[in-house]
């Protein structure tokens, strides 16, 4: 059984930040890139995507 650390966690978190921004100040990566890859619903299609505003209840 794996335990989360959450200053383990933290710790992790900074120093990517800290590459990533390393890396858009050396320009090894665009900002674009950066937001790209950071982005955590980057893999999912936006295009077909729609807002449902009716007073149904979808069955789940």
């Amino acid at each position: 059984m794996s335990y989360f650390d959450p200053a383990q966690r933290a710790a992790e978190k900074a120093a990517a930040r800290l590459a990533d921004d390393e890396a858009l100040a050396s320009g090894r990566v665009s900002a674009a890139e950066l937001n790209q890859r950071n982005f955590a619903f980057a893999h999912v299609d936006f295009s077909k995507v729609r807002i449902d505003f009716s007073d149904h209840i979808p069955s789940l």
